[in-house]
């Protein structure tokens, strides 16, 4: 995280389970939370990593401030030996009501949708697929999303079935959605992550 402004930044790091509730994890030099705060002084930056500690999970960070800063985050795996299998960079996750992500399901690549809803009541979620032609592939998916709530899935798990499929996934929420795209290549010895954009705004397709 880096302060962009020219005065002090007070940022708040949050870590949120699925569900909502708290996540507790481990920053070395920070304790033991689900909640951190930092000083930035003006052009400052701050890198915080947690220990990896404890079984492996999911959710999601939610960082507020009283001026401008910017952030970004990476996705590390590591094998059983601690040697590195893979590393990708995350930029932060706008809100939108509707967006677009591109899809790739083909051989050892797959595609995974992370959505989080950072706001104070539950949501509901459409999600429609579409193909390189717009046209819409089988059923909408409709959810609910409830508040600070974080769901991540292959597309193939919305779809299932899906397989030689490049394509987009138009998003539709009543609330405004983070959304992050990870483009995954997985093989016996091989596994990388490629981060995918998110555009705003989505395409109703054809039938």
């Amino acid at each position: 995280m880096f302060n962009m402004s020219s005065a002090e930044a007070n940022v708040d790091l949050a870590f949120t389970k699925d569900d909502g509730s708290p996540f507790i994890v481990t920053i070395p030099g920070s304790g033991t939370n689900s909640a951190f705060a930092f000083k930035l002084d003006p052009g400052a930056g701050v890198y915080v990593q947690t220990d990896g500690s404890g079984p492996l999970s999911t959710g999601a960070a939610t960082i507020t401030s009283n001026a401008a800063v910017g952030s970004s985050a990476m996705f590390t795996v590591f094998d059983t030996t601690g040697r590195l299998q893979t590393e990708a960079g995350v930029g932060n996750a706008p809100v939108f009501k509707t967006m677009t992500v591109p899809i790739n399901v083909a051989g050892n690549y797959s595609t995974g949708v992370a959505l989080f809803n950072p706001g104070k009541t539950n949501t509901a979620v459409t999600l429609r697929l579409l193909d390189d032609k717009g046209k819409i592939v089988g059923s909408d998916v409709i959810f609910t999303l409830g508040s600070k709530s974080h769901l991540a899935k292959f597309a193939n798990h919305w779809f299932p079935g899906l397989s030689n499929f490049s394509g987009s996934l138009a998003i539709s929420s009543e609330m405004e959605l983070a959304a992050l795209a990870l483009r995954q290549f997985s093989s016996s010895n091989v596994l990388c992550y490629t981060t995918l954009p998110v555009a705003s705004g989505v395409a109703q397709g054809t039938r």
